[in-house]
């Protein structure tokens, strides 16, 4: 013990020795010395040379065109932090995992944030390159809206829009034909329904890789938080319109969007993301598909209903935070902000909305009420100012502008809608004007737009800019006459050349075939007639055969569509299948996003019988499907308690799921049923009815004859239809087999069928739901309808195996026992009598994998498997 007390003190001694090259913050100081042998994540900054603030004056006084700004930019930032950074990079990935967690290096900010030891940290220290080391800190949360209403369809026309869109003035803009078509918003948010009607065909994941289109923290795929909705109900504000519905409930209705779910809810603190992710979601918007040479793929506008979670002070109204949003700006990118909820006694502003370098840097937005009328009142919870950063004058003034926060309708869930207020609402109005400017300005910043925004709004409140409602209403109509003295407006109604990929049919979720016959529908969106188009097409990346496939189309004239007349057929390959389409024409293309469209399906394995699944593998994911519409909780795999054999099952945690209504679903490979009447399907259900109706979930089975387009109920179970054990208890677990109970259905109705099956549950939150033992066979004998005690009479060794592998009978009644050997997609490898106490298997030749035994005697099947390394 003495000489671990010396060791960490010499350690400590080390540490502090080693810092005099680069400022350490006090309190990493105070946390090595309290936990000097823990990881720690810390923030390693190193000088900013290139000056993004000089930048930006230098790029407004050239009139720098958006693109090149981009490109100056991160071409810039990148060298020099390629060039000071290098040093530190080599120390942290010359470490061992556990002295190095995680390395993130940033050039948006000239930064590192890793997560690493003492020693570590103080090598980093003496490098002249370093300029301070601290403890990385600062979580995010958003908005919560102060009230919300959940409402059905209203239908609107443009003329008759929200009154949001009204009081803006959006309606004078669309008359001049301004939608915000090609423009892009990023909504940094809690992510986002993509299914929602009001925007679903504009999402850039439809036509770009999702990699550039979703930046996901909490999950991979595109979604919204669950309990919230508050990002789909923002960008219903910036750019919704419902067109089977006419429901228009956004600005800038033809603009495509791309989000990330940074700012999902959450009631702890410890649940928020991470400063360090909060920078890469800022990054990724400056090159989301990491090519410098390109520029069409980041937004215009980034809307955050957010603030940084931070006390009422003066913290981050400069230093990187600062820098960060001075990046942004340089970049051309407009940044719009709610302005904050904690009405007119406020103690202070949050940051970043509080950082005060310029007019429009972090453009912060109030709310008023636009339901009644004009002058709008200020909202009662609508954040005052002055800031508490250092500034005088306008910079002194909070926020910059307000636009319409009461009882704003948008859209929420996947497709309904619902009355919000907040300054999160606000904020969506002003980034769905910047869209429609940006369409009219395409060469013009974002800073720019903002300014126009900012200096023609209609003054509100005491005369001139005040601490309540900033500069006054945004009227975007005004914006684009101030914008129209210095610069000339780009026409909407006279686009020459605008080729589109209209539609793609003929393609499902899931495919059986062995491939693909897409039909291709283009749209001519320019007003000139396209006589030739060139089609190119990759499957997961690769480019196939029919890159750039000249089609003649005389008749192709403005507004029309057509369809490419050539017999399409590309061969597919099992598994999840990305195709991408692209047509091109000879000239330049107005809108180069809507040329490509993706398509993301599966092509479901086959299986022949028996179809066997005790989950002993978990959920194999390149066998079965999930359906888990809202991308939250869905079927995962479970110890087994208490039944010898059984160690894994299916479960659904129905009790834990917040969405009531949610429908889940697990579903098969295609099996392909021989033509015999005598077909089984045999599962086993663990589940407690907890005696009340409106708990009651319930478990359904259907059955698919074409692969997944449709499926027909066979089976509904449901309250104490459904129980396997006679507990009421919300605190029961399954605790032995007798808590388990089979269920049997024939199949004789599908013989000679290639069938799916889909193991589905509707949740009620009443308990969760565990399913076990899927057998789908021919013949009398229910393959797991043995019970364990009769595994030990047979054995299989060695098991794992790479050569051989014994089957011995340890009773002498399973002599002359039938063996049936497949793999995991059901192909037959062998099939024996045993005819001897001691069986050899050659498994030499065999793939590696599992594979499954099965034994059938006289009195049913005995079940095991075998792994081939």
């Amino acid at each position: 013990m003495l000489y671990m007390k010396r060791h960490i003190l010499l350690l400590i001694l080390a540490f502090f020795t080693a810092m005099a090259n680069a400022q350490i913050t006090q309190r990493l100081k105070a946390e090595i010395a309290s936990k000097p042998n823990e990881l720690y994540e810390v923030s390693i900054a190193f000088p900013r040379y290139v000056d993004v603030v000089q930048l930006q004056q230098n790029f407004q006084q050239n009139n720098a065109t958006a693109a090149n700004r981009l490109k100056i930019i991160n071409r810039l930032l990148q060298q020099e932090a390629a060039n000071l950074q290098q040093e530190a990079l080599k120390i942290l990935n010359k470490k061992k995992m556990d002295e190095v967690a995680y390395i993130y290096s940033f050039y948006a900010v000239n930064r590192i944030i890793t997560k690493t030891n003492a020693q570590t940290i103080a090598a980093l220290a003496a490098l002249p390159e370093v300029q301070s080391i601290d403890l990385a800190k600062g979580e995010i949360e958003f908005f919560e809206p102060v009230d919300i209403q959940q409402q059905a369809y209203k239908t609107t026309t443009s003329s008759q829009a929200e009154p949001g869109l009204l009081a803006i003035n959006a309606p004078a803009m669309w008359q001049l034909g301004y939608t915000g078509r090609g423009r892009k918003a990023y909504v940094y948010d809690t992510g986002i329904w993509t299914t929602h009607p009001a925007f679903s065909s504009r999402f850039l994941g439809n036509f770009s890789p999702i990699s550039e289109s979703w930046y996901g923290h909490y999950s991979q795929i595109p979604r919204d938080d669950v309990g919230s909705s508050h990002g789909t109900h923002v960008l219903g504000t910036i750019a919704g319109l419902d067109h089977a519905q006419t429901d228009t409930i956004g600005v800038a209705f033809g603009a495509y969007w791309m989000a990330c779910d940074l700012i999902k809810g959450a009631s702890q603190a410890s649940q928020l993301p991470q400063q360090v992710y909060m920078i890469a979601a800022f990054e990724w918007a400056l090159n989301p598909d990491g090519d410098t040479n390109t520029t069409d793929d980041v937004p215009d506008v980034i809307n955050n209903s957010w603030r940084w979670r931070d006390i009422i002070d003066t913290a981050e109204c400069d230093g990187f935070i600062a820098q960060l949003m001075a990046t942004i700006e340089a970049a051309g990118i407009a940044n719009v902000f709610s302005g904050g909820n904690t009405g007119p006694n406020n103690a202070g502003v949050n940051s970043p909305q509080r950082i005060a370098t310029s007019e429009v840097n972090t453009f912060t937005v109030g709310a008023v009420n636009a339901n009644v009328s004009a002058p709008y009142p200020i909202a009662s919870f609508s954040t005052r100012g002055p800031t508490q950063c250092a500034s005088t004058g306008s910079l002194q003034k909070f926020p910059e502008v307000v636009a319409p926060g009461q009882s704003v309708r948008s859209a929420y869930n996947r497709n309904s809608y619902a009355l919000l207020s907040g300054t999160s609402m606000a904020s969506p109005h002003v980034s769905g004007a910047v869209l429609l400017l940006k369409e009219a300005f395409p060469n013009v910043a974002g800073s720019e737009i903002l300014s126009a925004l900012y200096n023609s709004a209609i003054d509100y409140g005491a005369v001139g800019e005040d601490n309540t409602y900033g500069k006054g209403l945004i009227d975007v109509y005004a914006a684009f006459q101030l914008l129209s003295l210095n610069h000339t407006p780009f026409n909407p109604n006279n686009i020459a050349w605008d080729v589109a990929i209209h539609s793609i049919t003929n393609i499902n979720d899931f495919e059986c075939d062995t491939q693909i016959e897409p039909v291709i529908t283009l749209k001519n969106l320019g007003t000139q007639t396209i006589d030739t188009v060139f089609l190119s097409v990759y499957n997961n990346g690769v480019a196939t055969s029919t890159i750039n496939l000249p089609i003649a189309t005389n008749n192709f004239l403005g507004g029309s569509t057509f369809t490419i007349p050539n017999n399409l057929v590309y061969p597919l390959s099992a598994g999840e299948n990305e195709w991408r389409f692209e047509v091109n024409i000879a000239n330049n293309d107005f809108d180069p996003v809507n040329n490509a469209r993706y398509l993301r399906f599966k092509k479901l394995n086959v299986e022949g019988l028996p179809f066997l699944e005790d989950f002993e593998s978990g959920i194999d994911a390149t066998r079965w499907t999930y359906h888990n519409p809202d991308l939250a909780l869905t079927w995962d795999t479970t110890t087994v308690i208490g039944w010898p054999g059984n160690t894994l099952s299916a479960v659904i945690e129905l009790q834990n799921n917040l969405t009531i209504g949610e429908k889940d679903g697990l579903i098969t490979p295609q099996i392909i049923l021989p033509n015999t009447n005598n077909l089984s399907l045999s599962f086993d259900i663990g589940y407690a009815y907890r005696g009340i109706q409106f708990l009651a979930d319930t478990f359904k089975i259907s059955i698919s004859e074409d692969c997944g387009q449709s499926f027909q109920n066979i089976l509904t179970l449901s309250d104490t239809s459904l129980a396997s054990t006679s507990s009421t208890s919300s605190l029961f677990t399954l605790q032995s087999k007798n808590d388990w109970q089979r269920h049997y259905l024939s199949l004789a109705n599908y013989a000679g069928k290639s069938v799916l099956l889909k193991f589905e549950t509707t949740n009620r939150q009443g308990y969760n739901l565990h399913l076990d033992n899927i057998a789908l066979f021919e013949g009398s004998f229910d393959p797991f309808s043995l019970t364990e005690s009769a595994l030990q009479f047979v054995s299989i060794s060695p098991n794992p195996t790479n050569d051989f592998s014994i089957i011995k009978l340890n009773d002498e009644h399973l002599i002359g026992a039938v063996i049936t050997i497949t793999n995991m997609q059901g192909r037959l490898m062998t099939k024996m009598a045993l005819n001897q106490p001691s069986t050899v298997i050659n498994v030499q030749h065999w793939p590696a994998g599992v594979y499954l035994v099965a034994i059938e005697t006289e009195h049913g099947f005995l079940r095991k498997k075998i792994v081939k390394f």
